[in-house]
């Protein structure tokens, strides 16, 4: 018998705390321990036109997005509380709420985090750290994606053995890349990475996104991504 999916289409926000992606690239077999930490991200909404994702980053959290780059859109980010530690290539820089918004444009490899990352327990900030993030364009993509994402995570003990696939499939739709090697390499390694991925997930049966995770205004969005696969395919 195969438990249905949650229903997540009408969460206003993450409500779970998610793993490093990273990691999962990297180690993606049966016995993978996943680490969970912490953060937790509030989805666009009609009050910003559906623009602006926020993510609160707890106290002493090592959350991180991992290093990763986008081909579709560049990334606008701004600090709204707290000080973020955030990766621009191959430089880190301290943002504060003083320095407003950073441009991430397509291609750069990026990461964030709390600024006080590498500190010890006990020697770090305190207060949480408040970031917001839009795409541009704005396309529905990145919330699609954090919507699936959280809701797999949600739904882990469903996926089995294939939860570690279904995540990489999930993100290789949503125009994320992953940094699995440094260098001038990177870009090949990633995309034959996510080649593979896309072949071995969909004839596992995964789907990139579920109806039980997309609201209906994102559908479109979901179906847009899809064909374009399957037109570099043909």
């Amino acid at each position: 018998m195969t438990l249905p999916r949650t229903n997540t289409t009408q969460r206003l926000d993450s409500g779970v705390a998610p793993v490093n992606l990273t990691a999962i690239a990297n180690n993606a077999n049966d016995s993978i321990k996943v680490e969970e930490q912490e953060v937790r991200v509030t989805y666009p909404a009609a009050a910003n036109d559906f623009r602006i994702t926020t993510a609160v980053v707890p106290a002493g959290s090592k959350w991180h997005a991992g290093a990763h780059w986008h081909e579709g859109y560049d990334e606008i980010m701004k600090v709204v509380k707290g000080r973020a530690k955030v990766r621009l290539g191959n430089e880190y820089r301290i943002v504060t709420p003083e320095d407003g918004e950073v441009v991430i444009p397509k291609f750069v490899v990026h990461d964030v985090m709390r600024a006080d990352f590498d500190s010890e327990v006990g020697e770090g900030d305190e207060g949480e750290l408040w970031l917001e993030e839009r795409s541009d364009p704005v396309d529905g993509s990145k919330e699609l994606l954090f919507r699936n994402i959280f809701s797999i995570m949600e739904d882990k003990t469903l996926y089995g053995w294939k939860f570690p696939l279904q995540l990489l499939l999930t993100m290789a739709y949503s125009d994320g890349y992953l940094v699995i090697i440094p260098g001038p390499a990177r870009w090949y390694v990633t995309h034959a990475l996510w080649a593979c991925v896309k072949f071995v997930a969909l004839a596992a049966g995964l789907k990139p996104f579920y109806a039980e995770y997309t609201p209906a205004r994102l559908q479109a969005v979901a179906e847009k991504l899809q064909d374009a696969e399957k037109k570099k395919l043909a």
